[in-house]
């Protein structure tokens, strides 16, 4: 009886392992057949050689505007020098109102994406609040010359309207952003970046894309 039951157990021990393994592969093509299905080619940067092939991310939505954003984005490795790297926003199509019009952020699919943040009004409540604005950290230039586009390069901080116009670059050779912060009324947007270095906080308007105020806080390497 005992030895049924541990050929019973055995049975059903391979059977659970057959279904986990069918499981993981079921869900791998799913999702091989998903980004496929989004996928779209596109000239290399430097216009030369095989197309790249960039994909469509998921619909999201942009509160307060009837309206929504999708990612341009490559998830394979274009070659040292084909200024692609893996898993990079390159574009943004938006969708705007009832009849959903398409406008594209950018003419063309060179720059890389690589913050993306919805910027909203402050709620105690929790409830959802319209975008006040869009802010991306955008590199637009290889300025560490190594062939590539990446978050190893000095990048420049954005604005855009929750339509998609109005696209207003702040300022440029950004290292990093080490904060940003709302104000109370949601009408401005403050930041700590360093910048070479310096390290400096700016302020600026989410009406107008104008700057407010800026002053340096320290050299890097110095004293506050």
């Amino acid at each position: 009886m005992f030895q049924v039951i541990q050929k019973i157990n055995s049975v059903l021990f391979l059977l659970i392992l057959l279904v986990g393994i069918g499981s993981i592969f079921y869900f791998t093509s799913q999702s091989a057949k998903w980004k496929k299905s989004r996928a779209v080619e596109v000239a290399k940067v430097d216009g030369s050689g095989e197309p790249v092939e960039l994909r469509m991310g998921r619909l999201k939505e942009i509160d307060g505007h009837n309206s929504y954003f999708v990612e341009l984005y490559n998830d394979s490795e274009g070659g040292k020098f084909s200024g692609y790297t893996p898993s990079k926003t390159r574009n943004i199509l938006f969708l705007i109102g009832d009849e959903l019009n398409s406008s594209w952020l950018f003419d063309n699919n060179r720059n890389l994406i690589e913050e993306i943040k919805l910027l909203k009004q402050k709620s105690e409540e929790g409830e959802e609040t319209p975008v006040n604005a869009i802010y991306l950290n955008v590199v637009k230039e290889d300025t560490n010359f190594d062939g590539l586009l990446s978050n190893y390069d000095r990048f420049t901080i954005a604005l855009v309207k929750p339509d998609g116009s109005q696209y207003t670059e702040l300022v440029s050779n950004i290292n990093q952003v080490m904060d940003y912060e709302l104000s109370s009324d949601s009408k401005s947007i403050a930041f700590i970046c360093q910048i070479q270095r310096k390290v400096v906080i700016l302020k600026y308007s989410l009406i107008s894309f104008q700057k407010e105020s800026e002053r340096v806080l320290a050299n890097v390497g110095g004293k506050l």
